[in-house]
């Protein structure tokens, strides 16, 4: 029997927490739940989840320094973050994506909703983890290749796919489609717009993923994390 996926359900709102946990563990999910983000870190030490959801204000520590905390933890930085708050002003859904999170969720939401971000989640980082090392040719270190010079050159070949960079706990993403830039993402990095900012980057690795683009698979902070950890293990 496969293992089923597990669930870091992380929420001060007692009733809240109890009520994700039942719908989500009759789909087939193991929950677990923790009630600050300090919890949580001791929640994760004992067993890492395969997905967080979390809420954002909280007491002893909240999810915005949770989820700083796990992307810049070379041992966490991977897992799936999904903030599931009551604070749905967009600067803070911003703010929270720019901190690493993968995806938001306003409450009130409906759990179906809920349970349906969840599944895109994991199976797009299933989707990340079967890309074959091998098919990444093109990675470095941004200190030996310019990135400007780097971008030129996916241009000049024509090049469809993913730019993932990495630079200590931070990372983002530059689309190009035909080796033309259609778009980028900030992961945990802050700072001015996203490919304004990514472009100012002088340090990190970087590797090129061929033929993804936002429309069909967006890399959020924890697939590029993700991406990056194959490219340097393989």
């Amino acid at each position: 029997m496969a293992n089923l996926p597990n669930i870091l359900v992380v929420e001060d709102e007692v009733r809240l927490a109890r009520t994700i946990e039942l719908y989500l563990g009759q789909r087939g999910y193991v929950v677990r739940t923790a009630s600050h983000g300090m919890e949580a870190l001791e929640r994760i030490a004992e067993a890492r989840p395969d997905l967080i959801v979390a809420d954002i204000m909280m007491p002893v520590m909240d999810g915005y320094v949770l989820c700083r905390r796990l992307r810049t933890d070379p041992r966490t930085c991977t897992i799936p973050f999904l903030f599931l708050t009551a604070k749905d002003d967009d600067r803070d859904r911003i703010r929270g994506l720019r901190m690493g999170a993968d995806d938001y969720l306003a409450k009130p939401c409906d759990l179906g909703d809920l349970h349906a971000r969840v599944e895109a989640l994991l199976a797009r980082v299933e989707a990340v983890k079967n890309i074959r090392p091998d098919s990444i040719s093109i990675t470095g270190k941004l200190a030996d290749t310019d990135l400007l010079d780097l971008l030129q050159m996916l241009e000049l070949h024509e090049r469809t796919g993913a730019l993932v960079l990495k630079r200590d706990g931070d990372s983002g993403t530059i689309y190009l489609q035909g080796g033309k830039i259609i778009g980028a993402d900030l992961g945990t990095a802050e700072g001015r717009e996203p490919l304004a900012s990514l472009l100012a980057w002088k340090s990190g690795d970087y590797c090129f993923v061929p033929d993804v683009v936002p429309e069909g698979g967006r890399l959020t902070t924890g697939m590029a994390n993700l991406v990056i950890g194959q490219v340097q293990n393989k």
